[in-house]
């Protein structure tokens, strides 16, 4: 279970307040292995675990069958591979990588709200095989401007792999926490 140490009323709002600002715009972020009727239901489902509820509940809402597209295709050596999407598996890691992507930009939208300009890098929760990039950032300081910079970077609305982003990556079990003294 990913350890959000700052997931109170005052994060939440910034969280909630940054989800619709992205909403609003065109475009805006959109889960490619959802079918129309999960994106349609996915913002509502996401504001409800922004303002009460958390990944596991994230989750469990989106693993609805009638949300996803039966298969998705990516590439491996340049080779297209396709694969049946399994609601449940795919309801996870979407859950698991939109909260704590959604937590880190609520966390450094309200430090940078506090006037705090510096952040730390934590593991939120212990990983099955921990390789995420983040890994070699654990424990370092850095600007709340890049990591608010950074939301979505490495994807949305452009790919570019080597932009600087945390989280990483889908399952990435890396976030911010404001520095102690």
């Amino acid at each position: 279970m990913m350890n959000f140490e700052e997931l109170d009323p005052t994060t939440r709002k910034w969280i909630l307040d940054e989800f619709n600002a992205e909403q609003s715009q065109t475009p805006h972020f959109e889960p490619t292995e959802l079918n129309p009727i999960g994106l349609a239901a996915f913002p509502d489902l996401m504001r409800q675990a922004i303002q009460h509820d958390n990944i596991a509940s994230l989750a469990a809402s989106l693993s609805n069958s009638s949300y996803w597209k039966p298969t998705r295709t990516y590439y491996r050596k340049g080779k297209p591979i396709t694969q049946n999407i399994d609601p449940t598996t795919s309801a996870q890691r979407l859950a698991h990588s939109e909260f704590t992507t959604w937590y880190t930009r609520g966390m450094a939208r309200k430090l940078k709200e506090e006037g705090i300009t510096q952040c730390q890098v934590y593991r939120a929760d212990s990983a099955v095989q921990p390789n995420c990039e983040c890994t070699s950032l654990e424990g370092n300081t850095v600007s709340v401007d890049e990591i608010y910079n950074g939301h979505r970077a490495k994807y949305f609305p452009t790919p570019n792999q080597g932009a600087f982003s945390i989280p990483s990556s889908p399952f990435c079990h890396h976030t911010i926490r404001r520095l102690t003294v």
